[in-house]
């Protein structure tokens, strides 16, 4: 698979040459086919989830990650878990700077969980988290011209879990949330589904769609009541112009009209 709409131009010879292709998805399928790679050759095969092992039912959720408290003037802790290989098409930057500006521990009691591992990176997880937490740990103030800001509390849980862990993982979570650039598939999504979490991604995408969607559809009420209003102005003035030219001579009249003519007085209605 690959995780854009385009395969590596330097791929499609070399897949041409192959019986079969597997891939996960349409999506990937159309990429392919797109790119240059023979679609008798491409197979599609569904990825999947085991939806009774990732399953909320009868899952013991973690209690802690690394130390930090989950409760918070007696009330439990909004976590949300992200989960993915740190490299920059996840997008981290966007999910750290969102979750930084958008909540106030002095308020919001929150705790962002970061499960993820080193990929091709060569230095450790946490220390360019550190980094690009500082650059958001201060603002300006207008007295003292430059102010600490408290930033909601995140952990990076870098250590291996064993896969039988996972579901506890995803239940000690109240939301999914990844802003990837791109996805082959996307199995963590489909397993934070299949633990009834709530998942947050693409949502710009969605966000304008639907506003796409509304905009079109008032446009066309819009137009559709405009061409109704119209049409019956229209038909009423055809109506009254008819109404005030019309003329004519009632049978039962005939004895009062003039003897010369045989012709009566014009009626006007």
């Amino acid at each position: 698979m690959y995780e854009t709409s385009r395969a590596p131009s330097s791929w499609v010879p070399r897949l041409n040459r192959m019986d079969e292709i597997w891939v996960p998805s349409e999506f990937q399928r159309k990429a392919f086919v797109s790119s240059g790679v023979e679609s008798s050759k491409i197979v599609v095969v569904p990825e999947s989830v085991d939806v009774n092992f990732f399953s909320p039912i009868n899952v013991v959720p973690m209690t802690k990650f690394g130390g930090e408290s989950q409760s918070f003037n007696g009330e439990r802790t909004f976590v949300f878990l992200s989960m993915f290989k740190w490299e920059e098409r996840k997008n981290w930057k966007c999910l750290l700077r969102a979750y930084f500006e958008e909540f106030d521990p002095a308020r919001d009691n929150v705790l962002l969980v970061l499960k993820t591992s080193e990929f091709h990176n060569n230095r450790p997880v946490k220390d360019d988290v550190d980094d690009f937490q500082k650059k958001h740990s201060f603002d300006m103030d207008e007295k003292t011209g430059r102010k600490k800001k408290i930033l909601p509390s995140y952990y990076v849980l870098s250590k291996h879990i064993a896969g039988t862990e996972l579901p506890s993982l995803y239940a000690a979570a109240h939301a999914f949330v990844l802003p990837s650039r791109g996805e082959g598939w996307g199995r963590p999504h489909a397993e934070a589904m299949s633990m009834s979490l709530p998942v947050r991604f693409v949502v710009v995408v969605v966000v304008v769609v639907v506003v796409v969607v509304v905009v079109v559809v008032v446009v066309v009420v819009v137009v559709v009541v405009v061409v109704v209003v119209v049409v019956v102005v229209v038909v009423l003035i055809f109506i009254v112009l008819v109404a005030r030219r019309l003329t004519f001579a009632p049978p039962l009249l005939s004895p009062l009209c003039g003897t010369r003519t045989g012709s009566c007085n014009e009626l006007e209605w």
